[in-house]
């Protein structure tokens, strides 16, 4: 998945020569060189990590911290500074890596990769999403949606995406257990009890044994939603002929196509009641 990394130092050199080195990465990258300038950035849409120098005019990479704990403490923050007596200051907020100027590119590299990896990994295997259930309006769309999806690099944006939508769109607040394969989903639609289930048709070896597994277990979700289901060899096709679930033909990788699936979930929920009282 893409990741979208927030720069934020007043030296304009330093930020221009990170920013072109992560965007070669395939990250997204978005500068600030005020503290100022970062907290407006960072309210306007998700950030997955943030490189954060300490000593800059006007607001103060402390208080930048400090707002980003408070509003999303999930974010990833690498403390990056040319004042390694200011750690004891930054400690009791909480900073996932802390490196001293001058630094060695490749370590900075290195360190913003396995933090971004550790996190992706925690996107798709979180069991709980108290924040985002908690935010949840009287009436919004409140889900547990169980997604078998053998492929990460496809489950990972369509979960990203439904948990943390653009500013001004709201989906519903939805907690995810991902399934790699038949046995597992089998496993968490039984302990779980999952709301929805999410199936794609292409990657799961054989869609009409997992389909028919999942549908005679003793718990049945309130409905199942296929993706990636044309075109589909024969035997496969027969699983959709046999079924009047819902589908979606989207990409998980183009942002307008997965917010046809953000509204289609959306709708599902609300056909069936699954809204926060």
């Amino acid at each position: 998945m893409e990741f979208r990394i927030l720069v934020v130092d007043d030296e304009e050199s330093l930020v221009s020569t990170v920013t072109e080195i992560f965007f070669d990465k395939g990250y997204q990258v978005v500068q600030a060189l005020s503290g100022e300038q970062a907290v407006e950035i960072f309210g306007q849409k998700p950030v997955d990590l943030v490189l954060l120098d300490l000593q800059m005019p006007g607001l103060s990479g402390t208080d930048v911290l400090r707002h980003i704990r408070k509003k999303a403490p999930q974010t990833r923050v690498v403390i990056v500074t040319a004042y390694p007596e200011r750690e004891n200051e930054v400690k009791p907020l909480g900073y996932d890596a802390f490196i001293q100027k001058p630094f060695a590119m490749d370590n900075l590299i290195r360190t913003v990769d396995a933090l971004l990896t550790g996190k992706d990994d925690e996107e798709l295997k979180a069991v709980t999403m108290p924040e985002e259930m908690q935010e949840a309006s009287p009436g919004e769309p409140l889900a547990d949606i169980l997604i078998l999806e053998p492929v990460k690099d496809i489950a990972a944006p369509i979960i990203y995406f439904l948990r943390h939508p653009e500013p001004g769109k709201h989906y519903g607040a939805y907690h995810f257990g991902w399934a790699t394969d038949l046995q597992q989903a089998t496993t968490v639609l039984f302990a779980t009890h999952p709301d929805l289930v999410m199936i794609d048709l292409l990657t799961v070896p054989d869609p009409a044994v997992a389909v028919k597994q999942l549908m005679d277990g003793p718990y049945q979700p309130k409905d199942y939603l296929f993706y990636f289901h044309k075109p589909l060899p024969p035997d496969r096709q027969q699983v959709l002929s046999a079924l009047s679930f819902k589908h979606w033909e989207g990409n998980p990788w183009k942002e307008k196509e997965l917010e046809t699936l953000g509204e289609l979930i959306r709708k599902t929920a609300l056909e069936h009641g699954l809204v926060k009282r």
